[in-house]
């Protein structure tokens, strides 16, 4: 019997899209005076995906005393986000002491020096959001897996590294458009318990 310890996980964003929520929560819905087995229902959800920054051109070339001098400049750029998403829910019966709760930890990273969209990056479940609860009526078991596009990160204009200001709005922004259209696409998705 190996004595190992599991491996750590990387440092979390000091900048928490829900700092309510802690990373384990126990619940005592039941004691263990109301023996044996109980029907308990199981939550997960995990996350995954990665983006890029797309340029949009204005229609025109650009055009001096009706001249065509050079291409069309910059209308706008955005970041395509690509997301990986499972959520599982399940029923077992089983002899747990409590329910329990474990937050989901998303960690992300790209190429700005400022913490923002930047041009590329991408993000992780570093731990599965997890629940564990005793059965109550309209409790069911569902696998919902789906994969999907989303866009964020607008500015107008070229991209420019050095005025990546998107560090500001980046949480905000991140869960309006991950967290919010994971709800949609997986109607059992928990974004209560998701922190970055």
């Amino acid at each position: 019997m190996s004595t190992e310890l599991p491996p750590t996980y990387p440092p979390f964003s000091s900048n928490p899209v829900n700092p309510k929520v802690s990373d384990l929560a126990t619940s005592t819905n039941w004691s263990a005076s109301d023996g044996g087995y109980q029907i308990w229902h199981g939550h997960m959800q995990s996350l995954l995906g990665f983006w890029k920054r797309i340029w949009e051109y204005d229609s025109s070339p650009i055009s001096v005393n009706g001249i065509v001098s050079g291409g069309p400049l910059v209308a706008f750029t955005y970041v395509d986000i690509r997301v990986e998403e499972k959520v599982q829910q399940w029923i077992e019966k089983a002899s747990y002491v409590s329910g329990t709760q474990l937050a989901h930890q998303i960690s992300t990273g790209s190429d700005s020096i400022y913490g923002g969209w930047g041009s590329l990056g991408s993000f992780a479940t570093t731990q599965p959001g997890y629940i564990r609860k005793i059965f109550e009526v309209g409790d069911g078991e569902s696998l919902c897996a789906n994969s999907w596009n989303t866009r964020s990160g607008y500015q107008t204009g070229d991209y420019n590294p050095a005025n990546d200001a998107s560090s500001l709005n980046f949480p905000g922004e991140f869960y309006q458009s991950v967290i919010m259209k994971a709800v949609e696409k997986c109607s059992t998705f928990r974004p209560d318990i998701v922190k970055m």
